[in-house]
């Protein structure tokens, strides 16, 4: 399921820059720009740029630029479709929903009406809490006795659900929802047909965008056989390895402390809150996945988990952290005084103390485990154990360097010879290599063997197809999340000469695409097809070449090619490429042309210029490319057989029209031929 192209491009044309970012950031005059402090650096001096005239934002710092939805996905973490989503809301734009079948279609609209059905349950549960004499006397009064203020109460949107049978059931029925829908989320038993909540604080659980998702219950009372906490079954919206409690409160916070703390319970991350201490969540006592380790890193490198000081603390604290490692996160372990959670700990000595403990007392997880190890070290058999798992961590860890250095300290504080140690650490490593390309082979045999069945479906023919099928059927766009997994915009640091051609090519369709060239009759882009389109399908940098057939087919179709093409374009690496090539931190001064008479190639101020630009950067690819067919056409020559007279001769006179061609154009770019 997706957002229709029509739908995005609609969302990317309406976006202004400065509405979206002065959100966020306080922005002032200067020019035809506005400035503020860059939010994704500290900084004191603004050197954060915001253009209206391009709908683009740089900072000119910290180097990061783009537009509104790159700043969203910056900013705020957001997936492309949850910017698109979020723009599409504050424009007041209704998205249409691309859909590749009637399945998917299904499947769609059925997630929707999850999403409706929790938000009625949220509103039930607080009405139940706040205007019931039952909720106002057992809930509010537990929540309360917790020491929680009505304003996080109704942050954390938290409720309760009396012990009648079929309350949430027959009100949900007499508004309109489907049976099956409340036993599908778990609101209803489906056995029984009755609530399944009953007589419980209810705690809902959000998605990162702040949708209710799920639901996690109290009991209140004393009911030795019914559990503490029950929670909503998983569901199409509501998988648990995927979601930490709290993300949607915390997010913000987590991004601005650069760090996030991760506990076990609800209560502890809405009391760490009411304590100013906000960039919290609670993997609501369940380990680790690599889901959850892949949402926090969205916001952070950095975890601090703060765990019970007991036995079973310790435990926990071990369970899947290797994960962690894995994810190449920062991850630091804080062991709470025994007898204490978070909640009760920061009701004892306060905020400030319990900020300073967590601080004062966070273990590396390797030392963390050095620690343990230390405790048991009479014991060889333990302590093997314990120096094989501490070897399986450190090879678990992506960095090489940061691998080393732990690598060394560990050697020295397990007085072990350190190239044993090393040997060690590089047989893991190197069994993760392997695992990983197993892993990879096994997908890429399941990907053929389903291109081979859809050919044979399709065609009759069981042999494979001359080349694997794209990934997804022409003209449909891929899932958003994919949208992100374009090729990187090219880093500047490349050195290859047909990096820097390629480049400037790009750029001049970007700046100067629907300009048109009166001396030729016909625009930059159609002059630029004309004269290089041939080259196009010999571009090395796969987004360039990407991008120039983009340009020789809409120029083949007799559309226009411009910045816009690009800025509005669904895919991200099309429209960073557009944005960095087109933003400049300076603009030209009038004194440059009316006084000196100079003008820039780059600056379009009249068509001698940005017809000179283009000539330019087109005798420049073309001399590359006559360069490598001459290095090629020396390579044949060199291979041929002797006595092959015939064949060596026409290499020869090839070679010479080739070599004339390209003196002819060094003179033209004035080059000195070596």
């Amino acid at each position: 399921m997706s957002v229709s192209k029509k739908s995005i491009q609609e969302v990317l044309e309406t976006m202004q820059i400065e509405d979206v970012v002065s959100e966020f950031v306080s922005l002032k005059k200067s020019g035809p720009r506005l400035k503020g402090l860059c939010p994704f650096h500290n900084e004191k001096t603004p050197s954060f740029t915001v253009t209206p005239s391009l709908n683009m934002y740089k900072c000119f710092g910290c180097g990061n630029g783009g537009d509104a939805v790159k700043f969203l996905r910056e900013h705020e973490k957001f997936t492309f479709i949850e910017a698109i989503e979020w723009l599409a809301a504050k424009y007041g734009i209704t998205l249409e929903k691309t859909v590749y079948s009637d399945e998917q279609q299904l499947k769609y609209k059925e997630e929707e009406s999850l999403y409706i059905v929790n938000k009625f349950a949220q509103d039930y549960f607080v009405r139940q809490l706040k205007e019931t004499d039952e909720g106002r006397r057992i809930a509010l009064q537990y929540f309360k006795e917790r020491g929680f203020r009505d304003d996080i109460i109704e942050k954390f949107g938290l409720g309760y659900t009396s012990s009648e049978r079929e309350g949430l059931k027959q009100v949900a029925l007499n508004q309109g929802f489907k049976e099956e829908s409340l036993k599908k989320l778990g609101l209803i038993s489906r056995t029984s047909g009755m609530d399944f909540f009953r007589n419980r604080v209810m705690f809902p659980i959000k998605s990162v965008s702040g949708k209710v998702i799920a639901f996690a219950g109290r009991i209140m009372g004393n009911h030795k056989k019914a559990p503490k906490y029950i929670n909503s079954p998983e569901t199409e919206i509501y998988i648990k390895s995927k979601i930490v409690y709290g993300i949607y409160e915390a997010k913000k916070a987590i991004r601005k402390e650069e760090e996030c703390l991760l506990v076990e319970g609800y209560t502890d991350v809405i009391s760490l809150h009411q304590n100013g201490i906000e960039n919290v969540v609670a993997s609501s006592g369940t380990s680790l996945t690599v889901e959850q380790l892949q949402l926090i890193k969205r916001n952070t490198s950095n975890l601090k988990i703060i765990y019970d000081g007991d036995a079973a603390g310790v435990n926990a604290a071990l369970r899947g952290l290797d994960l962690a490692l894995e994810q190449d996160l920062n991850v630091k372990i804080v062991m709470l005084p025994d007898g204490d959670d978070p909640d009760s700990f920061i009701k004892k000595v306060g905020a400030t103390v319990f900020r300073s403990f967590i601080t004062e007392n966070a273990d590396d997880f390797i030392f963390f485990k050095l620690k343990l190890l230390e405790k048991d070290a009479t014991d060889p058999v333990k302590k093997t154990e314990m120096i094989k798992d501490i070897i399986n961590s450190i090879g678990k860890i992506p960095d090489p360097l940061k691998r080393n250095l732990y690598t060394k300290e560990c050697a020295q504080r397990l007085q072990i010879d350190e190239a044993i140690l090393i040997g060690e650490v590089n047989k893991v490593v190197k069994a993760q290599v392997f695992n990983r390309q197993k892993e990879m082979n096994r997908l890429q045999r399941e990907r053929e063997r389903k291109a081979r069945q859809a050919h044979s479906t399709k065609t009759g023919d069981p042999s494979f197809p001359p080349e694997p099928p794209p990934f997804f059927p022409e003209g449909e766009m891929p899932p958003p999340d994919e949208l992100a997994g374009d090729f990187a915009a090219p880093k500047k640091t490349e050195q290859n000469p047909s990096y820097f051609a390629e480049k400037e090519i790009v750029r001049v369709l970007i700046q100067h695409g629907d300009k048109q060239l009166l001396t030729e009759n016909m625009t930059v882009a159609e002059y630029v097809v004309a004269q290089a389109g041939e080259i196009f399908d010999e571009f090395e940098h796969p987004v360039y070449k990407e991008i120039v057939l983009h340009c020789r087919h809409l120029v083949q179709k007799g559309k226009t090619v411009n910045y816009k093409t690009f800025s509005i374009h669904e895919k991200d690496s099309f429209r960073e490429i557009a944005q960095e090539l087109i933003i400049s931190k300076y603009d030209m001064s009038p004194n440059w042309e009316t006084k000196l008479g100079i003008t820039l190639r780059t600056q379009p101020v009249r068509e001698e210029n940005f017809r000179k630009d283009t000539i330019l950067e087109v005798k420049k690819l073309r001399l590359l490319w006559l360069k490598k067919i001459a290095k090629q056409n020396t390579e044949r020559i060199k291979n041929l057989p002797k006595d092959d007279a015939d064949a060596m001769l026409k290499l020869l006179k090839t070679q010479q029209k080739i070599n004339a061609a390209i003196t002819q154009l060094s003179k033209e770019l004035n080059q000195v031929i070596l």
